[in-house]
């Protein structure tokens, strides 16, 4: 493709919740890496409930590693995004969630990439309604993935 670029495309996203919507559009690209890597950057326009017209920024990452013979896997996204403080005002928001994860199955022998466990950090800075300062939610998750096919 261009370089760094090593592919790209349109891109988009339905946040739909009990009492949220968010709609995005906008172009991917995923960029020149070592083998098994994944890191790639979506700019979006977001069109959402509490902001309107607005703009987000995801990066996103797989970086299969090992130490000795345990493999890992660090993968995630950051979602930064515009939006409005609680006086109504621009602002931004952030939300990531990074991953470390080892291959179960790997370890113990069976197929590769089957199996991950591991912690999962979802960490969100954003105002709240009536809020003038930013507030940051940091909570560390067990999560386990399960790839089928």
């Amino acid at each position: 493709a261009f370089g760094v670029v090593r592919n790209w495309g349109l891109a988009g996203e339905v946040n739909q919740g009990s009492d949220f919507y968010a709609y995005l559009g906008g172009v991917g690209f995923d960029f020149v890496a070592p083998p098994g890597w994944v890191l790639g950057l979506n700019l979006f326009y977001r069109y959402d409930k509490f902001a309107d017209h607005q703009w987000q920024i995801s990066p996103y990452w797989t970086v299969p590693f090992s130490l000795g013979p345990v493999p890992f896997l660090f993968t995630g996204f950051v979602d930064v995004n515009g939006t409005k403080d609680g006086v109504g005002d621009d602002a931004v928001e952030t939300w990531a969630q990074p991953e470390l994860l080892v291959d179960v199955l790997a370890l113990a022998g069976g197929p590769k990439g089957k199996l991950h466990a591991g912690v999962e950090w979802w960490i969100h800075r954003a105002y709240a309604f009536g809020e003038t300062e930013a507030t940051t939610t940091s909570v560390p998750q067990i999560m386990a993935q399960w790839t089928i096919f």
